[in-house]
């Protein structure tokens, strides 16, 4: 074990200077490395997001369009009911067309 005097005289003061000097390099090198792996992550996490907004707008899509059918084949039976009725009613009352 050394004592304080023995390390107060083999104190470098250049030594001691140049790893201050290597700090902030240090903290910018780990810094960039570290934006790097949080950034890729959020690209990663962006894409995988992106894909699950598409499935969900090419179903939405799909229902959508399936709906549209829906109603226009339930309005189409309407009017081909309602043109019947209107025939019936036509014989019923005797009207000429």
């Amino acid at each position: 074990m050394t004592n304080v005097l023995e390390q107060f005289t083999n104190f470098d003061v250049n030594k001691e200077m140049d790893k201050f000097k290597e700090a902030p390099e240090q903290m910018q090198k780990f810094a960039m490395e570290n934006s790097k792996v949080a950034i890729d992550s959020f690209v990663k996490s962006s894409e995988q997001w992106q894909e699950v907004a598409q499935n969900a707008v090419k179903s939405s899509l799909e229902v959508a369009a399936k709906q549209q059918e829906l109603f226009f084949s339930t309005m189409e039976q309407a009017k081909t009911q309602f043109e019947a009725g209107m025939n019936r009613s036509r014989d019923f009352f005797q009207v000429v067309k």
